[in-house]
C-alpha cells in the first residue's frame, strides 16, 4: 500500500481544490507501479495471458487476463524482420466478430507483428516486409496459403502440428462413426 499526501489550494481562481503527491513509479491515476506493468508484459510477452495470470497469482498478483492484453497492446515492439522461420494464425478480438491475424518467430517463440486483419491484401502488405524467409506455419487457411505464395513465393509452407492433428481426430472419429456405428451400442451416462 501507498501512503500519498494530500494538499490543498487555497487560490480561489484554481480549479482544483485537492491534488495528491506524484511519483516517479506511478504514473498519474496508475493502480500499478510502472515496473510491475514492465514484468506483466515480459511475462505476456513469454507466455500466454492465462499462465501469465496463474504465474503471477502465484507471487501475490492478482490481474485478469484482460489487464495481460491491455499493458501487451501498449507496448511498442521493434520488429525483426531479418527473421528466417515464422508462423501466421488469426485470433479474435471480439469472438465471432473481429478477427486478426499474429505472426510469430518460430526460433525464439515470440510474437513479431499483429495484422488488424485476416483479410489476404492486408496479410500480403506486412509479409512482403520479410525479406529473408524460409519457412511459415499456418493453419489449413485458403487466405493464408494465397498471401504466403503471393508474398513470399520462395517460402516454404508447413501447416502447424495442432491443426493436422485436429484434423486426423475429427476425421478418425468420423470413420469410425460411420463404419462402427452398428456393431457397437452406446450407452448414457445415468445418475444413480
Amino acid at each position: 500500500m501507498l501512503i500519498v499526501k494530500k494538499f490543498f489550494c487555497t487560490n480561489p481562481d484554481c480549479k482544483k481544490k485537492t491534488f495528491g503527491e506524484r511519483f516517479d513509479f506511478v504514473s498519474p491515476k496508475a493502480v500499478r507501479t510502472k515496473r510491475l506493468d514492465d514484468y506483466i508484459n515480459k511475462m505476456g510477452l513469454r507466455d500466454n495471458s492465462m499462465d501469465t495470470v496463474r504465474n503471477l497469482k502465484d507471487v501475490g498478483i492478482i490481474v485478469s487476463s484482460n489487464t495481460v492484453l491491455r499493458i501487451i497492446k501498449k507496448t511498442k515492439l521493434t520488429i525483426n524482420y531479418e527473421v528466417k522461420n515464422i508462423g501466421i494464425d488469426d485470433y479474435s478480438s471480439k469472438k465471432r466478430e473481429i478477427y486478426n491475424s499474429i505472426i510469430v518467430d518460430n526460433d525464439e517463440h515470440k510474437k513479431i507483428e499483429t495484422i488488424n486483419s485476416r483479410e489476404k491484401d492486408d496479410v500480403v502488405e506486412i509479409l512482403k516486409k520479410f525479406l529473408n524467409i524460409e519457412t511459415v506455419t499456418r493453419d489449413f487457411s485458403i487466405t493464408y496459403k494465397n498471401a504466403i505464395e503471393e508474398a513470399l513465393p520462395n517460402a516454404k509452407q508447413i501447416v502447424d502440428r495442432f491443426h493436422i492433428e485436429k484434423n486426423f481426430t475429427e476425421d478418425l472419429c468420423n470413420y469410425l462413426k460411420r463404419t462402427v456405428k452398428d456393431r457397437i451400442k452406446l450407452i448414457k451416462d445415468v445418475d444413480n
